[in-house]
């Protein structure tokens, strides 16, 4: 019985907080007062927001290879320059050593490359050059011959002859014996004493003697010595090699100098100049100085920056495009800028190109897409921030609701529409393509002439509490 009370008491108070609200609604409702607007159709576009910084085509900073006191400089500030121009240079009584060695260098590898490329001079040494080989041809030829003379196979000797050379053999041992024993006497004492002297002079020639004995025994024998025949070998081996290089002077004078040879001369010519180079600075490209940090009579060190220039030509923005908006942007595509530093300005510029590789910070995909200005001026500074604003999605003749009027209940996306009831009635939709002020209708009971609040708030709260109280 309780429990049916208590039912009772709830649906009691439900009814009449319901026919409160709604009395108080129908009595207030001349006092509310909602500010409308009626649906219609049109065009809608949706855009993307990004931030960049402006930066040159091209820039540098310019700076020593060498240390030494600045003389003439040539540049300053927002002057134009052009690639190879010199914009300073060191003076000369300031330079190390090693500077003024190169242009001795410079000078000696000029001079080879116009020997080189001299001709006048080409008959002569060509004749010179046939010398040359036709006296390496005689060399060769008597190193041959003498060394066939020692070949086995061409010595005929009488038995009188070897037996003689074998006795001397025998006699250039036994005198070697005997200075050998002679020698040891005198082999402990310093080797500034006369007599130890005396016996190594000996000791040597006895030796020398022995050798050449066995060697005339074994050339008449025909068992040439190695050492005989390797020096044989060798200075044919020689007489060849020499030969070779006089044939091939000659067929480099005939022919004319080697490719090679003119490259090679050439590389040391560069060498030497790019090593006097380092006194100097050029620009490496058309452009305008931004910054000048020397002047003349400074002292400087090297990787001192001196200047630094810019390419103007082309300014872009580097910005970072989310992966849900990156397939909506297309190269060429004509985008708003504005910057931050210049207001009421409003610039255009053009997608020049957009990155393939994703880079993943904090769960977040970008992707980079870089931004040139097409009318650029001088207000506009390598970087300064810049807003990016680039059209994503766009629509035509859709049932577009106004963005200040749209709700967020219970989970859903509602509007609230003026029906001919006391108050607007919830009307849940599904929104596509929104621009800054509208959003397309994808789906909802909604049509055009549809009258929609502008200032649900206070129906947002009318709403919950109604909504609230139903689930209680």
């Amino acid at each position: 019985m309780k429990q049916a009370t208590r039912w009772i008491y709830i649906l009691t108070v439900a009814i009449l907080a319901t026919g409160l609200l709604t009395g108080c609604m129908s009595s207030a409702n001349s006092a509310l007062q909602f500010n409308t607007a009626a649906l219609e159709t049109g065009d809608v576009t949706s855009y993307m927001i990004a931030n960049g910084s402006v930066r040159a085509n091209r820039a540098q900073n310019i700076t020593w290879e060498l240390g030494g006191q600045v003389g003439t400089v040539n540049g300053d500030v927002l002057d134009e320059v052009k690639s190879g121009q010199v914009l300073a240079e060191l003076n000369e009584n300031s330079l190390p050593q090693s500077i003024l060695l190169a242009k001795v260098d410079l000078y000696n590898a000029q001079q080879s490359l116009d020997d080189l490329e001299d001709t006048k001079d080409v008959q002569l040494n060509l004749a010179n050059a046939q010398l040359a080989v036709v006296q390496a041809q005689d060399a060769l030829e008597d190193a041959e011959r003498a060394r066939d003379r020692i070949a086995p196979d061409r010595r005929m000797m009488s038995q009188l002859t070897i037996d003689t050379a074998k006795a001397d053999l025998l006699l250039a041992q036994d005198n070697l014996k005997r200075v050998q024993e002679y020698f040891d006497q005198y082999k402990d004492r310093p080797e500034d004493n006369i007599e130890r002297a005396q016996a190594q002079t000996a000791l040597s020639q006895a030796i020398h003697q022995r050798d050449t004995a066995q060697a005339n025994l074994n050339y008449i024998t025909g068992k040439p010595s190695e050492n005989e025949l390797a020096m044989a070998d060798a200075e044919v081996a020689l007489a060849e090699a020499k030969l070779a290089d006089a044939q091939a002077e000659y067929d480099r004078i005939r022919n004319g100098t080697p490719a090679d040879e003119l490259e090679a001369a050439q590389t040391r010519i560069d060498a030497a100049q790019a090593t006097l180079d380092q006194v100097r600075l050029t620009a490496p490209f058309d452009g305008i100085i931004t910054y000048r940090a020397i002047q003349s009579g400074d002292r400087v060190q090297p990787g001192a920056l001196a200047f630094q220039i810019e390419d103007r030509s082309h300014l872009y923005i580097d910005v970072q495009v989310s992966e849900i908006d990156i397939n909506n942007i297309q190269i060429g595509q004509i985008v708003e800028l504005t910057f931050d530093a210049i207001l009421g300005a409003t610039y255009e510029g053009r997608v020049e190109s957009i990155g393939w590789t994703g880079s993943n910070t904090s769960g977040v995909v970008t992707y980079p897409v870089v931004i040139e200005l097409v009318n650029p001026d001088e207000m506009i500074k390598t970087g300064m921030t810049a807003v990016v604003k680039v059209q994503t999605q766009s629509a035509q003749d859709v049932l577009l609701v106004p963005n200040g009027a749209v709700r967020m209940l219970n989970g859903e996306r509602v509007v609230f529409v003026q029906k001919g009831g006391p108050l607007p009635e919830a009307v849940t939709l599904r929104l596509g393509i929104s621009s800054e002020t509208h959003s397309q209708v994808l789906e909802g009971d909604l049509k055009v002439g549809d009258l929609v609040v502008l200032n649900p708030d206070m129906l947002m709260e009318m709403n919950s509490s109604v909504s609230i109280s139903g689930v209680e």
